[in-house]
């Protein structure tokens, strides 16, 4: 009996020692105004106290002949999976890369693996990725002010890059982009005035816009999003609300 009992130990510990850690799953990015972070899942049974490697490689490092869906099926030790320092054996999931992906116009991989004492996973790679395409944009300095004649101004700025790209750290997103739209949507107490929307092109650093005819006591939510060629669901949106002190003076039908 012990003799069996002992073998049943022993198998089972065999079995944990070479058990496969699960891969992480559900690789995905958000990404606003160049700042990007990598998120992902852990998989099925993965242990609580896992930990996780993150790697990147620019695309600019593949052969001419290799096509990017191929990139994990080829020999890894001749590519130049770059290791993110901040991001090795975490115990979150998610990775900050900002001040990994500084050529905008490059086109980055990542890959992640989780690893336990015993033993890690076979790494996970993320649909690539393009800073200049594929980050959002969000408004800056968003302010709702009102004025004592029944309107209120809508103020906001364009973000500017990250200090550290090269060539444009810290300038207005608009020397990459020349112009940008906008969108403003206006709700009054819950619900929405569609005759209050907006959909403007802009070349300037500071956007104002008035909202007039407002009436006392009452509630307003306004919505901004910001893009640079055509709105999408997936926009960041950037929302306050005002709650008007001042009934308008001025009858007429003004935005």
């Amino acid at each position: 009996m012990f003799t069996i009992v002992s073998l049943l130990y022993s198998l089972q510990f065999l079995n944990s020692v070479i058990a496969v850690v699960p891969p992480p799953v559900k690789l995905s990015f958000t990404s606003e105004n160049l700042h990007h972070v990598l998120m992902w899942e852990a998989g099925t049974d993965t242990p609580f106290t896992t930990r996780y490697t993150v790697q990147y490689l620019a695309l600019s490092t593949l052969g001419m002949e290799e096509h990017p869906q191929n990139v994990n099926q080829t020999d890894d030790e001749e590519r130049s999976w770059v290791a993110v320092q901040n991001c090795s054996l975490i115990s979150n999931r998610t990775c900050d890369l900002t001040n990994e992906f500084t050529d905008i116009y490059e086109s980055y991989f990542t890959r992640v693996k989780a690893v336990t004492e015993m033993d890690e996973s076979n790494w996970t790679s993320s649909n690539v990725f393009q800073p200049f395409e594929d980050s959002k944009l969000r408004p800056v300095n968003f302010n709702l002010s009102e004025s004592p004649i029944g309107d209120f101004k809508i103020n906001f700025d364009i973000p500017s890059i990250p200090p550290f790209i090269p060539d444009f750290g810290s300038k207005s997103f608009l020397e990459i982009h020349f112009a940008l739209y906008y969108s403003i949507s206006v709700s009054k107490d819950g619900e929405l005035e569609k005759v209050r929307d907006v959909l403007e092109r802009t070349e300037k650093i500071s956007v104002e816009e008035i909202v007039a005819n407002v009436q006392p006591n009452t509630n307003y939510c306004v919505t901004i999003k910001l893009f640079t060629f055509d709105e999408d669901q997936s926009d960041p949106m950037e929302t306050k609300c005002i709650v008007a002190q001042y009934g308008s003076k001025v009858q007429g039908t003004e935005w």
